[in-house]
C-alpha cells in the first residue's frame, strides 16, 4: 500500500513540475505576444520610405487626407509620425500647423519668361514632379530656373533642391 502511494505521489510530483513548467513558459511568452500585436507605433519621416513601403495606405496631414506623392514636407517641422497597421493609414502631425507651400505652377510661371500657357519641367532632387506638387517653404534649399536656351529641353527647367 505504502509502495502505491509513494508511485502515486511521485507521478502527481512529475505532473505538478510538468504544469508549472507550461504556466513559466505561458507567462513569458504571453506578453512577448501582446506587444508583438501592437497595431499603432511611430515612425520616422522619411518620404521615399513612406511612399513605397506603405503606399496602399491612407495618409493624413495634421488629420487631413493628403496625397504625399504631391507634397513635399520640411522634414525638421515633423513633430510624429503615427503608423495605424489596423486602420491602414498614416498620420503626420507637423510643429507647425500653419506651414506655407509653393505651388510648382505658379513658381514655374512667376519664373518663366514663356507665354502664358507655358509649361515648365520641374525637378526636385533629380525626381521629375507635376506642376501640381506642393513643397513646404521651408523645405526648400535652392531654386534654379533653367531657361530653354540653357537646356537641351525645348520647355524651361527649374530645379529644386529640399532640405529633405
Amino acid at each position: 500500500m505504502q509502495v502505491k502511494n509513494r508511485n502515486l505521489d511521485e507521478k502527481l510530483l512529475f505532473t505538478f513540475k510538468k504544469v508549472m513548467r507550461f504556466n513559466k513558459l505561458i507567462i513569458f511568452i504571453l506578453p512577448i505576444c501582446s506587444l508583438a500585436g501592437c497595431s499603432v507605433s511611430n515612425i520616422s519621416y522619411n518620404r521615399d520610405r513612406i511612399l513605397k513601403n506603405y503606399s496602399q495606405y491612407i495618409i493624413y496631414l495634421n488629420n487631413e487626407k493628403i496625397a504625399l506623392d504631391t507634397i513635399y514636407l520640411d522634414k525638421k517641422n515633423i513633430q510624429s509620425v503615427v503608423l495605424n497597421k489596423k486602420k491602414l493609414d498614416i498620420n503626420i502631425v507637423q510643429k507647425n500647423k500653419n506651414a506655407e507651400y509653393l505651388l510648382l505652377a505658379k513658381v514655374c510661371a512667376d519664373s518663366s519668361s514663356c507665354v502664358n500657357n507655358c509649361r515648365c519641367l520641374i525637378i526636385i532632387d533629380g525626381c521629375l514632379v507635376n506642376e501640381k506638387t506642393k513643397i513646404e517653404k521651408n523645405a526648400v534649399k535652392d531654386i534654379k530656373y533653367l531657361s530653354p536656351d540653357n537646356t537641351m529641353t525645348y520647355k524651361p527647367v527649374l530645379l529644386i533642391s529640399a532640405n529633405n
